[in-house]
């Protein structure tokens, strides 16, 4: 595995220890970890176009194996990989050989949803929504990183070594409005708390890695600076 897209696999270990979250009629979503692979590795003409209503009045459509292996095949979610999806209700969870499911308690943003057609009875939580999601599951700097893809000019296929560019999958104003319509969401402290040092338009995890780096010397020369002020101050 090349040490550039190295940092990417971290999410690979993170299939457990997962909370419900909120509820709205809906339907069911790819989420979590399996949204976050879907997002990191999509190219350009692989990203789902409509916005399906995450408040519709009708019944959402009931999960069942076929509805899995359509949604794997859609997203392109390997058999071995446990499929994390979300859905409105805690009583609308199933016991699915190779899935894992969570339920919502409170409402979700407009364009939360999107799904490869108008009619989709499965769709894929917006790279906004899985932002929040992974920032209370990834470390404070690996939430960065993701953010930072998310925002990016560029795909990490988990099949190559190459960078595919791409278009931003989203940007950090369409991110804080997410954050400031999502009041009870998970991950909303998490996700605030990092969203000012997310880095976009890289082309590669590397510069990523780069403009993190040299933005953690310059926070510590300021520091360094105003300790040897009042050292002066002082004296």
């Amino acid at each position: 595995m090349p040490d550039e897209v190295a940092f990417f696999y971290i999410i690979r270990s993170l299939d457990k220890g997962f909370s419900d979250f909120y509820h709205a009629r809906m339907v069911p979503a790819i989420s979590h970890i399996s949204a976050a692979r879907f997002w990191l590795s999509c190219g350009q003409r692989d990203i789902p176009r409509h916005f399906l209503d995450s408040s519709s009045s009708g019944k959402e459509c009931p999960l069942s194996a076929d509805c899995l292996d359509a949604a794997r095949s859609a997203f392109s979610i390997e058999q071995n990989e446990p499929l994390h999806f979300l859905v409105s209700r805690q009583n609308n969870r199933r016991i699915l050989e190779g899935a894992v499911s969570h339920s919502i308690n409170g409402e979700l943003p407009p364009r939360s949803i999107l799904g490869y057609s108008a009619g989709a009875k499965i769709g894929i939580v917006s790279p906004e929504i899985s932002f929040m999601q992974m920032a209370c599951l990834l470390s404070r700097i690996d939430a960065i990183r993701y953010g930072s893809a998310l925002c990016g000019r560029f795909a990490v296929p988990a099949d190559t070594g190459k960078l595919p560019a791409r278009k931003p999958l989203t940007n950090v104003h369409d991110i804080r409005k997410h954050l400031e319509a999502s009041p009870r969401m998970s991950g909303r402290k998490q996700a605030s708390a990092v969203l000012p040092y997310i880095i976009e338009n890289t082309r590669s995890p590397r510069e990523i890695d780069v403009a993190l780096f040299c933005h953690s010397q310059l926070e510590r020369e300021a520091l360094d600076c105003l300790a040897l002020q009042s050292t002066k101050a002082s004296d």
